[in-house]
């Protein structure tokens, strides 16, 4: 799950919830927290991978949430992101629909708003794919099985090649 906001406070705030909503049902999320739209897409285009992402649509800088959508779904053709804006405005509702977010939450965001986003957002990224979780030193990651070619072992080790 990332979390993209320039405001640290409210970022630390979704964060908490986050892991609070994890806890309770057990799932195995790793967060990853950008407080700049640039450091985001810059990420992404190296590589990593997010299933759900809860989006401030005024970040500081020449880069808005709206712009980072447009470069998710239109230049890396990701359409399984769940993205989910958030903003102090009603009036950016209508211009998101280019970008096809799984939800919209006003700002002030509360714990049931954060809740209820990411138990769809779950539901949404589990619908189609199968994924093979495993544990990289302290990390968790997840590799959906679809984009898994085979497995080679190797004296102690086990290579996944995708």
């Amino acid at each position: 799950i990332g979390i993209c906001d320039d405001d640290i406070g409210l970022c630390s705030e979704i964060e908490k919830v986050i892991l609070n909503y994890c806890k309770s049902t057990k799932q195995l999320v790793d967060i990853e927290i950008y407080y700049t739209g640039k450091s985001l897409c810059e990420a992404l285009k190296g590589g990593s991978i997010l299933d759900i992402l809860f989006l401030d649509i005024e970040l500081g800088g020449n880069c808005s949430g709206v712009d980072i959508g447009r470069y998710i779904r239109d230049d890396l053709l990701n359409e399984s992101m769940q993205i989910i804006y958030i903003s102090s405005y009603e009036k950016y509702a209508l211009e998101l629909f280019k970008n096809r977010p799984m939800d919209f939450l006003i700002k002030p965001v509360t714990r049931n708003m954060i809740y209820k986003a990411i138990e769809v957002g779950i539901k949404l990224t589990n619908k189609n794919a199968i994924p093979f979780q495993f544990k990289q030193g302290r990390d968790w990651n997840k590799v959906y099985i679809d984009n898994i070619l085979y497995f080679k072992s190797k004296d102690r080790e086990v290579e996944m090649v995708t």
